[in-house]
């Protein structure tokens, strides 16, 4: 079996970090003024993690196959 020098999986990593970024940028800039309970800005970061990561996954798993 022929090995590819580009890690196939390395996909997974980029898109993770990538939602983390927004979900920093997006809580610090637009939820953070909000006065909540820290458990509820807790849960909003996660859910909004959890999205973006949905979101952005199958974008750069294409733009990672093509290079």
């Amino acid at each position: 079996m022929k090995k590819s020098k580009k890690n196939d999986e390395g996909h997974y990593g980029l898109t993770i970090f990538i939602a983390v970024v927004l979900t920093v940028a997006i809580h610090y800039f637009f939820i953070s003024d909000i006065n909540l309970h820290p458990t509820i800005h807790l849960i909003i970061g996660m859910f909004i993690l959890y999205l973006l990561i949905a979101a952005l996954y199958s974008l750069v798993e294409k733009i990672w196959n093509k290079f």
